[in-house]
């Protein structure tokens, strides 16, 4: 009513009156916005970084995925240039140097009266030191208690793969003087020497 009033009264167009009506609302909202009222007001969760806040998210979790992934295998390493026949533990000094060279050992715990079991893999084991890239080393529970309780060992024969002094070796163990269990403990475990100038790794 208000613009038709004026327009009576000062002979305007409607479309003028409406038109200095939007102008006057346009600057008034100009001078609120730039005056930083509207700034100050709350703001809900910004979208960019709620989007950030998940990119970080999915990064952890790929990071954890690919940890897991590149988690170290169960094969040791090779060592090609190991004795290709068995080696009779003798003494703590020997196995002292075992130790610092930090190299992949095979473990055989047995004993002097050991089952028929353990005699009839006793052949294998050794041709086995021929095939793979390992120090076959033979131990006499009654001789090297210490190592025997160490690796826990019950049983006879015990079979445990190991890298230097690492304890952790305790988990690649076979027990039983079974000639299929051992292939493929060996297999699983150990890395193949050369056939025809080429290394073969499981």
């Amino acid at each position: 009513m208000w613009d038709f009033y004026v327009g009576e009264r000062c002979n305007l167009p409607h479309a003028v009156i409406v038109a200095v009506v939007v102008l006057a609302l346009l600057l008034l909202f100009e001078k609120v916005t730039s005056s930083g009222i509207v700034s100050r007001l709350p703001k809900g969760p910004s979208k960019t970084t709620e989007k950030s806040e998940d990119k970080d998210g999915s990064k952890q979790i790929k990071l954890q995925e690919e940890k897991k992934e590149t988690a170290p295998l169960t094969t040791a390493a090779p060592v090609w240039d190991a004795p290709e026949t068995i080696q009779p533990l003798e003494s703590e000094s020997q196995w002292i140097t075992l130790q610092e060279r930090n190299e992949t050992m095979i473990l055989k715990f047995t004993a002097a009266k050991s089952n028929d079991s353990s005699k009839s893999i006793a052949p294998l084991f050794e041709k086995f030191c021929g095939q793979y890239a390992a120090n076959f080393i033979e131990i006499d529970v009654d001789a090297f208690g210490d190592l025997a309780s160490k690796y826990e060992v019950s049983v006879m024969p015990t079979f445990v793969v190991v890298f230097g002094d690492d304890i952790s070796g305790k988990i690649r163990k076979l027990t039983g003087g079974s000639h299929l269990a051992l292939q493929k403990f060996c297999q699983a475990h150990l890395v193949q020497r050369n056939i025809n100038g080429k290394k073969h790794l499981y």
